[in-house]
């Protein structure tokens, strides 16, 4: 028999083009394995994904309409745009009809929404004040520290700052997925806020993935590669300039490194590549497909991630976490006090200032000449990701802050 049931308000879940939409289909099927009864309520916006059959699936149709008429509105006043509460018009007005009718038949144990799209948080807002129903609020990315979302004016930047609070002040759990965005919360919203934090960190259901092991101590030429892509504030050129000083300082070793660069990258590093002479050293891939990037997870020795931005204080790089299941060595390039830098030494991995060229010189040296050294991580830190651990994790929060209510 289910013990729990819930209505989940999720804009994205089925929408293709959404990095969060496959985190939260792995997330409620497990959780509906484990005995919560889900109700979810989707956009319609998009490409969408096949539902699951393990939780019924409600696609509410959004307004496209509005779309079209935002899109003029952003000629003149583009900041209205940024604020959550235009997606409510488009479809959270529609979503929030619908589920009250499903409260009407069958009141659920508690309200979950995920963000973004923060309008999704509104709907649970206004539900939850109308109900009563305990509400618990996920954010994969903060909210009004989210850089895209650039205001122009502090008149609508107050707006979507006090739409923020109301939610960080009456949820009755509030879920992010680092250290960092929930010390900022804490700090900003004050204690009453910050007891009703929980950290879980983001799902991957690696089930369906398969590893080749290879024994990296053998091999002639050590492979090291990044998986993802390159921004103007998280380049690799600190990384480029390092391999230029160990080929220098090494000649000898020269032959014995090369770098795959996979998905995006920078004109500019690519020509800073070319004009340092190492086009032979680098293999640059350019965006290529899943199944095309699983050959780079298992040839490389040393995984290679990145951080520069402000944001990534607050930010998960969810790359590392394919990064952590294959158990191989990662050399993080980091400015102090990102969740990259906290992530990676919690787990055993080295990071570097992306200014300590000596120090990223020495770590490829010694990873040629005793790869062993370099692998003293944690090789079971990526357990903590899987789906069936977060999901354990959300059932202890709705235990432990809900069903007690």
């Amino acid at each position: 028999m289910t013990d729990i049931k819930t209505i989940i308000i999720a804009n994205n879940l089925l929408a293709k083009e959404s990095p969060a939409s496959t985190i939260e289909l792995d997330l409620l099927d497990e959780l509906s394995k484990n005995g919560v009864c889900v109700d979810a309520f989707c956009s319609s916006r998009g490409r969408l994904r096949n539902k699951s059959a393990n939780y019924n699936t409600i696609v509410v149709k959004e307004l496209g309409w509005y779309r079209y008429v935002f899109r003029l509105i952003r000629f003149v006043i583009p900041d209205l745009c940024y604020l959550p509460d235009y997606q409510y018009l488009s479809w959270g007005r529609k979503v929030r009809k619908a589920i009250r009718k499903k409260i009407a038949i069958e009141k659920p144990d508690y309200i979950h929404s995920f963000s973004f799209a923060c309008s999704c948080h509104l709907v649970a807002y206004k539900l939850h004040k109308e109900f009563g129903i305990p509400w618990i609020a996920t954010f994969f990315d903060s909210w009004s520290d989210y850089p895209a979302r650039k205001f122009k004016t502090k008149f609508f930047r107050r707006i979507d700052q006090k739409l923020e609070r109301m939610v960080a002040e009456n949820a009755t759990v509030i879920v992010h997925d680092n250290e960092g965005i929930a010390k900022l919360w804490a700090e900003r919203y004050g204690e009453e806020t910050a007891k009703k934090i929980v950290v879980i960190p983001l799902n991957v259901n690696f089930s369906n993935i398969k590893k080749n092991v290879s024994n990296s101590n053998n091999k002639q030429q050590l492979n090291l590669s990044h998986i993802g892509s390159f921004y103007p504030q998280r380049d690799a050129s600190a990384f480029i300039d390092a391999i230029y000083r160990f080929t220098i300082t090494y000649p000898q070793l020269r032959n014995r490194i090369r770098v795959n660069f996979v998905g995006k990258s920078l004109d500019k590093d690519r020509k800073r590549i070319t004009d340092l002479g190492m086009t032979d050293l680098f293999n640059i891939t350019g965006q290529i497909s899943a199944e095309e990037c699983k050959h780079y997870y298992d040839l490389s020795d040393v995984f290679f991630a990145t951080a520069g931005m402000e944001f990534e204080k607050i930010s998960f790089p969810s790359k590392i976490l394919k990064y952590f299941f294959y158990e191989k060595p990662i050399l993080g390039l980091t400015p102090h006090g990102t969740v990259l830098e906290t992530e990676l030494k919690n787990a055993g991995h080295r990071c570097y200032e992306p200014n300590d060229v000596e120090g990223i010189v020495s770590y490829i040296y010694n990873a040629i000449n005793d790869y062993s050294c370099i692998c003293d991580f944690n090789k079971e830190y990526w357990q903590r990701f899987t789906v069936d651990s977060v999901a354990d994790q959300y059932l202890n929060a709705i235990n432990n802050y809900i069903k007690k209510l």
